[in-house]
């Protein structure tokens, strides 16, 4: 038994990354996803993937063009879930956009991009999902935020921070306003950890040297991320909501 059978969940930003490394857990949990993106040869590779390998090759994965700061893109995803997998109990709001620029540098253009992606594409998919999970009485609603959006910060990325606090006021106020109703809303935290994006941007020396600091020192794998998003999305986490669950190497307490 899985602790995700019979569950349909929405992952955005799942092509690659921390995105797909919940997916793939997601679907050998025995959940049915669908993995949302805007880059359709890597989301329609990964649902291929997760369906080959997982599950003895009986994976349930389907891939969905989806850009997050569009509600017609939204209620598009949403409407072929739930006529495909299942109406959804479970969204991961992954998608991200990451660049360093801080206040004075960052252009207008930059920002309000950043902010589109992370924050307003986190609340179109909340507000996407809710009135299945309403009608049902039961959801669990997972953001994937940031250590330095909520515990600590760092010079240069701006945008990322501030979008990504945003993110952690936003599911706090999800988790009060709808907990009565069964639907549950947490952020997950994660400090550095090694992914293409991480690999692409050319800070992995940076990032190691800052993660020796940690008490754990050193740098996350996706999958040991990817956990916190299970035990959010599960029945294991019945009793938990509006929390920020940090998984950073002890980052935020140094």
């Amino acid at each position: 038994m899985g602790r995700l059978d019979d569950n349909v969940a929405i992952i955005t930003g799942a092509g690659r990354g921390l995105g797909r490394t919940i997916a793939e857990l997601f679907v050998a949990e025995g959940a049915k996803v669908l993995i949302a993106d805007v880059q359709d040869e890597v989301g329609e590779a990964a649902a291929a993937d997760i369906n080959a390998t997982t599950n003895g090759g009986g994976g349930q994965a389907l891939y969905q063009h989806l850009d997050v700061t569009s509600e017609d893109d939204w209620a598009a995803g949403v409407r072929r879930c739930t006529e495909q997998l299942g109406t959804p109990d479970v969204l991961v709001s992954n998608a991200l956009v990451w660049f360093a620029a801080d206040v004075a540098d960052v252009t207008v253009d930059d920002w309000r991009r950043g902010i589109d992606v992370m924050l307003n594409g986190t609340f179109l998919g909340i507000r996407a999902v809710l009135p299945g999970m309403r009608e049902r009485k039961s959801g669990s609603i997972v953001s994937v935020a940031s250590v330095i959006g909520g515990n600590v910060a760092i010079p240069a990325y701006a945008t990322y921070q501030a979008a990504k606090g945003a993110i952690i006021s936003l599911t706090r106020h999800t988790a009060a306003t709808y907990g009565a109703e069964g639907i549950r809303a947490n952020s997950l935290l994660p400090g550095p950890m090694y992914t293409e994006g991480l690999a692409q941007s050319g800070f992995v020396d940076q990032s190691e040297a800052i993660a020796s600091t940690f008490p754990l020192a050193r740098i996350a794998q996706p999958a040991e991320v990817a956990a916190g998003a299970l035990f959010l999305a599960s029945g294991e986490g019945s009793y938990t909501t509006g929390i920020s669950l940090a998984i950073d190497g002890g980052q935020s307490v140094i």
